[in-house]
């Protein structure tokens, strides 16, 4: 996992619209050194996220029975 994203991921994980967490592929790319996740789009089961830090990007797909409920929570919190 990237910098950062295990703490990320542990602080949201005990939320009721989030049933699994499942971290994908890491890429290059040009990101600053704070974490910071988006989300991608809406899956038939939840939804796919970037996150980015110190020079890579990683997928992070959320297992969710309700992924729109999961999606405006996440964009209360700041994410985008």
């Amino acid at each position: 996992m990237i910098k950062g994203l295990l703490k990320l991921l542990e602080s949201i994980e005990h939320w009721d619209e989030i049933q699994g967490i499942i971290p994908g592929l890491i890429k290059p790319s040009k990101s600053s050194s704070d974490i910071e996740m988006t989300i991608q789009y809406v899956t038939p089961s939840g939804l796919k996220c970037l996150a980015k830090c110190d020079g890579a990007v990683q997928e992070v797909f959320f297992i969710s029975s309700d992924p729109e409920a999961l999606k405006k929570k996440l964009e209360e919190e700041g994410y985008q």
